[in-house]
């Protein structure tokens, strides 16, 4: 299975995150179980080595261990998405999060500014890692 196809299944699985945490400001657990159990099946149906998709887990790792301490400036389930894109994606979860943080950034910042707001505002996170899955999925 080529890394576009991998990426653009992960770009559809995170559209449907993006649904929820736009609605809900919440992604439902079974929705992120289901995700994870997929990501397993490419990851093993990809024909990367699992050493791949070990270090492709990093990123989320590293944002489920900022959850607690941000309390709540990164949801808890942006982590669980990304943990899933390094399954998914396996080295290229590092891109997609990247352009997803600056994506965010960018327009944060300016919707920031534009409806001056002050720093007590939550922005959904899933459109930004769907947004990244896809480009990456049709330019890779």
């Amino acid at each position: 299975m080529s890394d576009r196809i991998c990426l653009l299944l992960l770009a559809g699985f995170l559209g449907i995150c993006t649904f929820f945490d736009v609605k809900n400001k919440r992604i439902p657990v079974a929705l992120l179980a289901a995700g994870a159990a997929a990501g397993a099946g490419v990851c093993l149906l990809s024909g990367r080595p699992l050493s791949q998709s070990v270090v492709g887990l990093i990123p989320g790792v590293i944002l489920l261990c900022i959850s607690p301490i941000s309390r709540g400036g990164v949801g808890a389930g942006d982590g669980v998405c990304t943990v899933i894109a390094g399954l998914f994606a396996g080295l290229y979860s590092y891109s997609v999060l990247l352009a997803a943080l600056f994506a965010a950034a960018m327009i944060g910042g300016i919707w920031s500014l534009a409806k001056k707001k002050g720093r007590k505002w939550s922005l959904p996170f899933a459109p930004f890692l769907t947004g990244a899955a896809l480009l990456l999925g049709i330019t890779a």
